[in-house]
């Protein structure tokens, strides 16, 4: 019982008994737990004097609904603070709203991926231990622990990036096995017709009853058939060619020469299948000889978050969009690439904490919250150059990179100049 109450007390609220003891399991290593099976017993609880240091809430309950309950204990005496994570089958952003208003930290929808439960759940406990920390030991004293929290935290984002990445990389994988079975496929269909085809001129010939009209047929067929295993073959190679040179980018960190809107043409081709099945438009508006040297495999990451930001954010299931990739040279020793969406764009709310690390608006479904982040950090650190954006509610969101025309390759640097004999 002693090592126990040792690990943050979590009270866990659900009335479905099956989840509790999910839940349970899930957490008792980490964590010890308190269950409640509806919100007047979980709110007994706190009123009798039990105080956790994290409430995991689900909204739908048989008495009080979750956000009845968030606001009763927010109102008792020395849980004010209490961090919330509420849990809901309903991914609704009203239904998230709602929660946050209460003075909810976070929203998991259900079902519950565990990992990123943990992960959520340590971050607000940390943020929390540091609060009160700065209550207790004044700013002075608290600045060494925030030191260290924050280093737990860089390597929290570490983590997240990391997967974000491998995440990425699995998507594109995913994608690339799915689009060149298509060509293959195709492929393989007009040589088995032509092996068919073959196969009866030869049975012809043998019995001695090939005609003209039947041999003018089987050229006719056999040249469409190789014009279309052909043509499928070519694109088979093209999109094997854009995908290789895309994962060997993201692999490396050596800066080389590309031509803009050629290589941005390539980035969307190998992104598509993200909007393949919405009324999603995604433009390259670049001129032909536009070239930059930098680092393709960061600059592809921030361009693929920043579409995939505009596709899941910008506009609703159903609706219709447009994305516009516009690069042009700013003077000579820069260059500017836009990302635009004619979506819903951000209220001022958001859009004010749009970039900050671990913020999303898709709690529960997916969202890490570091897609932004990553895209700020990427491009100051690793390209060298700055990130704005501007947005509005109904007209959309503007993304603005200015980059260095040409990066100092960083494995050059790290090498140094070839030493003198």
């Amino acid at each position: 019982m002693d090592e126990d109450r040792a690990k943050p007390l979590v009270l866990l609220v659900d009335d479905d008994p099956l989840q509790l003891e999910w839940l349970d399991e899930v957490l008792r290593d980490d964590f010890a737990t308190l269950r409640a099976e509806c919100g007047q017993q979980a709110l007994a609880l706190v009123q009798q004097g039990i105080r956790p240091d994290l409430l995991l809430l689900d909204v739908k309950l048989p008495d009080l609904s979750g956000h009845e309950v968030l606001r009763c204990v927010h109102a008792i005496p020395g849980v004010e603070h209490l961090p919330v994570i509420m849990i809901s089958a309903d991914r609704s952003e009203q239904n998230e709203m709602a929660g946050f208003d209460l003075g909810a930290d976070d929203f998991v929808a259900k079902p519950i991926d565990p990992r990123i439960l943990m992960l959520r759940m340590r971050n607000l406990l940390q943020r929390e231990s540091l609060r009160q920390e700065t209550l207790r030991l004044g700013l002075a004293q608290a600045e060494q622990a925030l030191n260290a929290t924050q280093m737990e935290l860089r390597a929290t984002r570490l983590e997240l990036e990391e997967a974000a990445k491998l995440q990425a990389l699995g998507r594109m994988v995913a994608s690339f096995a799915h689009d060149i079975g298509n060509p293959i496929g195709n492929s393989l269909l007009a040589i088995t017709t032509l092996q068919d085809e073959l196969s009866a001129l030869a049975g012809k010939l043998e019995d001695n009853q090939l005609s003209r009209s039947a041999l003018q047929r089987f050229v006719e067929v056999s040249r469409d058939g190789a014009n279309l295993a052909v043509k499928n073959l070519d694109l088979a190679r093209l999109m094997l060619q854009s995908f290789k040179q895309q994962a060997m980018d993201q692999a490396t960190a050596q800066c080389r020469e590309v031509e803009l809107g050629a290589w941005l043409r390539e980035v969307v081709f190998v992104l598509s299948p993200m909007w393949r099945r919405r009324e999603i438009d995604v433009q390259v508006e670049v001129a032909d000889d536009l070239r930059i040297i930098t680092l393709p495999g960061p600059l592809g990451q921030i361009v693929g978050n920043l579409i995939g930001n505009a596709v899941a954010h910008a506009f609703e299931p159903g609706q219709p969009g447009t994305v516009r990739l516009i690069a042009s040279a700013v003077g000579d020793d820069q260059v500017e690439l836009r990302v635009i969406d004619n979506g819903k764009g951000m209220s001022p709310e958001v859009a004010a904490k749009a970039m900050e690390p671990f913020f999303t608006t898709r709690a529960g479904k997916g969202g890490t919250g570091l897609g932004l982040d990553i895209v700020k950090q990427a491009t100051e650190r690793q390209l060298q150059g700055c990130v704005s954006f501007s947005s509005h509610p109904g007209v959309g969101t503007d993304f603005c990179l200015r980059l260095p025309r040409r990066l100092p390759d960083p494995v050059a640097e790290k090498s140094g100049p070839a030493s003198a004999s």
